[in-house]
């Protein structure tokens, strides 16, 4: 009987317990949200889904009460729809043409806009990073959503690299996406 491995290298921390201010621990099966743009309407709508039971029945969820219907000015055809961060805030990024408008994503209230260069119209997010994306010139540039609010135009944040071009073979499609947590 060789024993127990010995512990790795650094240092090993055990966390008994979380001191949180939650109301209720949500439920990810039953309290997920999604946005999406009705271009007959001109609003931005969120969906609350039930994981457990809308798939069963095919359904693609129900509008949630709780949220007053966002109205794209213009009602434009396509609209970006990204989640991203301003600070520590969940925002909805809202990219109608060469403005993109911020949104509280739990509240909607609207935090303000800021314009993007010509061309630049998709807009992706994950958990550390925003970019809009040019798929005429098939690049990414990051955003710094804070700062760019700030000064009404898409700033790159301060050491970003210029923009991203993929290498040759390969192009971006006419959207992005990304997985907020």
């Amino acid at each position: 009987d060789p024993g127990l491995p010995p512990p790795p290298p650094g240092v090993v921390i055990a966390i008994d317990k979380i001191q949180g201010a939650l109301a209720a621990v949500p439920d990810l099966q039953t309290d997920s949200r999604i946005f999406g743009y009705d271009p007959a309407t001109g609003q931005v709508l969120r969906f609350q889904l039930n994981l457990n039971t809308d798939a069963q029945n095919r359904s693609a969820g129900t509008l949630d009460p709780a949220w007053t219907p966002i109205t794209v000015a213009g009602s434009p055809t396509d609209v970006g729809l990204a989640l991203g961060r301003d600070g520590q805030r969940q925002v909805l990024l809202v990219n109608a043409g060469t403005s993109i408008s911020v949104y509280d994503a739990t509240y909607g209230t609207a935090l303000g806009s800021f314009t993007v260069p010509t061309g630049y119209f998709a807009t992706g997010s994950t958990d550390s990073f925003t970019v809009i994306g040019n798929t005429a010139t098939n690049q990414l540039q990051q955003i710094d959503v804070t700062a760019s609010l700030a000064a009404g135009t898409a700033v790159a944040p301060s050491g970003n690299p210029s923009a991203y071009t993929p290498p040759g073979g390969m192009s971006l499609l006419g959207g992005l996406t990304g997985i907020p947590g």
